[in-house]
């Protein structure tokens, strides 16, 4: 039987990011009655810091993207986007796409959407309702984030998604750091969206010679970050790691005893799910789709900005004796957010479509 092509737009690592570590696993993903080809949109630090090499760049890939659909006999373009620019690029793409007679699929990522959507004028949140009930499907992550699409598509396009944890060997990764140290993980991209300057603050004020914090990821603005690092004098509290590649971040997930994410916005972040699946009990924020994944049984949820809530929370897991949330994580996970479970919603919409 003859397979049907798909052709996937989106960015693969590096760097690796929520959406990054989602293309990664989907190609990683094998279907019966369906052939995944990847169409990857990453860019090198030259391309993005070049307004001409960008655009030149995007041309090019319009061209490519042309070509590949035709000559491969794609039937259906699955593009990931997000907020902003990014979601633009991937509209074109959906146009492309649908010039060319393919069905579509819009996945929706972005953490900023709502503020994207709602901070436009009419004529753009226009613009932006129109591209997406173009495409044939909308794929959101949560419930949530399915009730404001609603507002802006057509309810019956959109279909939910969960982000999902890919097939961890959990014994490969064994905790590096001393068993008398509490560790506090934040592992995500550091920039003041995912509240990382609010940790350095709390950092500051937690006087616990137990507690020990690791920072892993990319930096935004390095020298910005360490400036206010020493302005608070926090060096001596933290592991500063930077940027890991691949596999690399689940050696500081086995390493941890509690995982801290206070973001201001979200859409489902793939670091919670990682770390709730390593028994990680949570801190975040009420934001996105974290209210529907991190209850009173996985950890707790602040508000974001809250610096003493922030402060508290920490204090009050590092006393914590039980494994009562981490044994409730784990059993979330393997429940209702592994590579199975959204392989088989994938291959639902396929199929639908």
């Amino acid at each position: 039987m003859k397979k049907v092509k798909v052709l996937v737009i989106g960015a693969l690592p590096p760097p690796t990011g929520g959406m990054e570590t989602v293309m990664e696993q989907m190609m990683s993903l094998k279907f019966k009655d369906c052939e995944l080809i990847s169409f990857n949109v990453a860019k090198n630090k030259i391309i993005k810091s070049n307004v001409i090499f960008n655009f030149c760049n995007f041309l090019y890939r319009c061209l490519k993207l042309t070509f590949i659909i035709n000559s491969k006999r794609i039937e259906i373009v699955h593009i990931h986007v997000a907020s902003g620019k990014g979601f633009w690029q991937g509209a074109i793409y959906n146009k492309i796409s649908k010039c060319l007679g393919r069905k579509t699929i819009l996945h929706a990522h972005g953490a900023n959407f709502k503020g994207f959507y709602n901070d436009s004028n009419k004529i753009i949140q226009k613009k932006i309702r129109n591209c997406l009930n173009e495409a044939n499907i909308v794929i959101v992550l949560s419930e949530s984030w399915k009730k404001f699409y609603s507002k802006l598509v057509k309810r019956k396009k959109i279909f939910i998604v969960r982000n999902a944890v890919e097939n961890i060997d959990y014994s490969k990764y064994n905790r590096i750091y001393p068993k008398s140290d509490f560790i506090v993980l934040f592992l995500s991209s550091v920039c003041k969206r995912k509240g990382v300057y609010d940790l350095l603050k709390a950092i500051s004020l937690i006087d616990d010679f137990k507690i020990k914090f690791v920072i892993v990821g990319p930096y935004e603005d390095k020298e910005k970050f360490f400036k206010e690092v020493d302005r608070l004098k926090v060096r001596d509290k933290c592991e500063f790691v930077g940027e890991v590649i691949g596999k690399e971040r689940f050696k500081y997930f086995a390493s941890a005893d509690l995982f801290v994410l206070p973001s201001y916005s979200e859409g489902l972040p793939v670091a919670i799910i990682e770390a709730m699946s390593f028994g990680l009990p949570i801190i975040s924020t009420r934001v996105g789709a974290i209210p529907e994944v991190v209850k009173p049984e996985n950890g707790i949820l602040i508000r974001q900005g809250d610096i003493n809530e922030l402060i508290s929370g920490i204090k009050k897991l590092s006393h914590r004796n039980d494994d009562y949330l981490s044994k409730n994580n784990k059993r979330l996970i393997m429940h209702k957010y592994t590579l199975s479970i959204f392989k088989k919603k994938i291959n639902e919409i396929y199929a639908s479509i």
